[in-house]
């Protein structure tokens, strides 16, 4: 059994492909500074400073020995070979490139050097090494040592590499498909020029002159107010360059992205079927969410170039913004899949869950497969699905899960495929059996809510009312679909303002919270239908949570006393409504209500029913 280990992130080992985080301890630091110099002697004053600082106990050798022997019986357990060896005066960690992804980074990175001057082979190589990063280095290991002294240097290694990467693409023409990889980058390193240099070119040989220079204005600002200097002599050329119209400089046409590694060989149907690209267009007014953009571009780009198969979820509360970050995201990885991209939504127009068997056939249809040849059931047209597609690229989005029996007979059988699904459930039986991938999906921030009233209202208007945007955004619950819902309305009526819409927002939210009679821009329509997936148990305890304070947080002795049930009985419930995103986890025992969810549970407390 073989060890893995994984620093370009959160510290974690890998073993036999479950990822295991590791703990916030001082054992913990002792691994992640060993790992960070593999097949290196660290010194003992080393270690004592990266443990404890400039203070360290006066057993601190003692406790450094029995730190490491913990890590040894830890490590030796599943995998004899991984061995942390003792030298005069410090310790050492065997790793290769196959076991660390610190130095599989390095070695792609080395391999793309090998090939300068062939744009197409550097680029791919750097791109694998790029997809590696899964974040902040370390970010669980709680040592002010190495956040001082070891992470600059990573972080310097990729930003570096990332770079590179990007003057590629742009010489391959590649503009339109790494603009929204840029933005994340300059939105994290505001600092680099050469990432705005770089992004303000994307745009302007995308034909997006006025966002290249609304760019070019922002990191002057920023240049100016924070490190009193004007912008780097290429930007200011680039500018002058972008102002005079100058003739945007011809490239080859872009090409899918190639990966190395191949996925198991599979012999592929005669007929590979239609290529389509399903997916419905991208929201315009999208803000927020840069670094999970990021980040999950990486993951895919990661799982294709290693073969391992690619699922996603992206799960929160109704009106989160699931469907369009995941739609920016799957938008951003066309390249990468030459059969193309099928877009699923799994809730009809009622918003119930669509039967699995009925998405099976107008998957098989899609395939090129006549679905009245397949026997039928559930098992044998999942198998004829699975069939169609093997061995194809094809990025499947599939739209609001109820659960993941629903998801289950859909999933591709092969590597290559990647899946993205957006659900309000949580679904934790796909993490626990295949691996997946998943992330609870957060409200804006305040900033974020009020740029995104300003790309709907005006920046003027929200700068002479900013006090009543600010509490518009407030009573929105900084939830993307509320605040388009409000700013749709208020733009709709010329002269309208943000303040008199607030006061007529607030005297009845649950029936003013919607546009026309169309469901799906219905927020509190779209919590019945939450509701409505529960179990009885859990909706009667819900409703029962509409009687608490607004803004108030629970435990589960609050609820018990004042319920005919156990503590068990509601811990299970509480977890039912926070799978299902309505009632947010705080900490072991301790609940809270998103703000609209609150006022929801309220209204529905007195109406005393669910219409769905």
């Amino acid at each position: 059994m073989a060890i893995e280990f994984r620093v370009l992130g959160p510290a974690e080992i890998v073993i036999s492909g479950k990822s295991v985080v590791l703990p916030s301890n001082k054992p913990s630091i002792v691994l992640a500074t060993l790992l960070l110099h593999p097949n290196e002697i660290v010194a003992v004053d080393r270690l004592y400073d990266t443990i404890w600082g400039e203070r360290p106990p006066a057993s601190a050798r003692a406790t450094l020995q029995t730190y490491v022997m913990r890590l040894r019986q830890l490590l030796v357990k599943f995998d004899d070979k991984c061995a942390i060896s003792t030298s005069p005066g410090g310790y050492s960690i065997t790793a290769t490139a196959a076991n660390l992804d610190l130095l599989k980074f390095r070695e792609l990175r080395d391999r793309a050097r090998d090939f300068r001057g062939e744009p197409e082979e550097e680029s791919l190589y750097l791109g694998q090494a790029l997809s590696l990063w899964r974040g902040t280095p370390l970010a669980n290991i709680p040592s002010d040592t190495l956040v001082r002294d070891g992470i600059p240097q990573l972080a310097e290694e990729r930003l570096e590499a990332a770079e590179r990467r990007f003057e590629l693409e742009l010489a391959l023409g590649r503009h339109r498909t790494i603009i929204g990889e840029l933005r994340a980058y300059t939105a994290a390193h505001r600092e680099r020029e050469q990432f705005w240099e770089q992004l303000i070119d994307a745009l302007y040989r995308s034909a997006r002159q006025a966002e290249a220079l609304e760019e070019y204005a922002k990191v002057k600002q920023y240049l100016h107010d924070e490190l009193g200097v004007d912008p780097c002599r290429r930007l200011q050329e680039l500018e002058v360059k972008i102002l005079r119209g100058e003739q945007q400089p011809e490239a080859p046409p872009a090409e899918p992205v190639r990966t190395v590694a191949a996925p198991p060989a599979v012999t592929p149907i005669a007929d590979p079927g239609p290529r389509l690209y399903q997916l419905p267009p991208e929201v315009a007014d999208f803000v927020g969410r840069e670094q999970l953009v990021h980040d999950l571009l990486a993951d895919v780009r990661h799982d294709l170039s290693t073969g391992r198969p690619s699922l996603t979820l992206i799960h929160g509360a109704a009106g989160i913004g699931k469907s369009a970050l995941t739609v920016r995201v799957a938008h951003r990885l066309r390249n990468l899949f030459s059969d193309g991209q099928w877009y699923v939504q799994l809730s009809g127009a009622d918003s119930r869950p669509r039967s699995p068997l009925d998405i099976l056939e107008e998957l098989l249809v899609t395939a090129g497969v006549d679905p009245h040849a397949v026997p039928c059931g559930l098992a044998a047209r999942a198998a004829a699905f699975r069939s169609a597609i093997a061995d194809r690229k094809i990025l499947f989005l599939f739209d609001d899960a109820a659960d993941a029996q629903q998801v289950w007979p859909l999933l591709p059988g092969t590597p290559g495929s990647t899946v993205l699904l957006t659900s309000r459930m949580r679904m934790t039986e796909l993490t626990a059996l295949l691996s997946s991938r998943s992330h609870l999906l957060p409200p804006l921030d305040p900033a974020q809510s009020l740029e995104l009233l300003r790309l709907f209202l005006g920046r003027g208007a929200v700068r002479m009312e900013h006090s009543s945007a600010v509490e518009l955004a407030e009573l929105c619950g900084h939830l993307p679909l509320a605040l388009r819902i409000a700013a749709a309305q208020i733009s709709g009526l010329p002269g309208q303002r943000i303040s008199h819409h607030l006061n007529w927002l607030r005297a009845d939210v649950p029936r003013r919270m919607s546009i026309g009679h169309h469901p799906r821009l219905s927020l509190f329509h779209l919590f019945d239908v939450s509701l409505a997936r529960l179990s009885e148990a859990a909706r009667a305890l819900f409703l029962r949570l509409g009687h608490l304070p607004a803004g108030s947080e629970f435990t589960l002795r609050d609820l018990a006393a004042g319920l005919d049930a156990s503590g068990d009985e509601i811990e299970l419930l509480l977890g039912e409504l926070r799978d299902a995103s309505m009632v947010l986890y705080l900490a072991p025992g301790r609940y809270a209500l998103h703000s609209l969810v609150h006022t929801y549970a309220a209204f529905r407390c007195v109406e005393g029913a669910v219409a769905v």
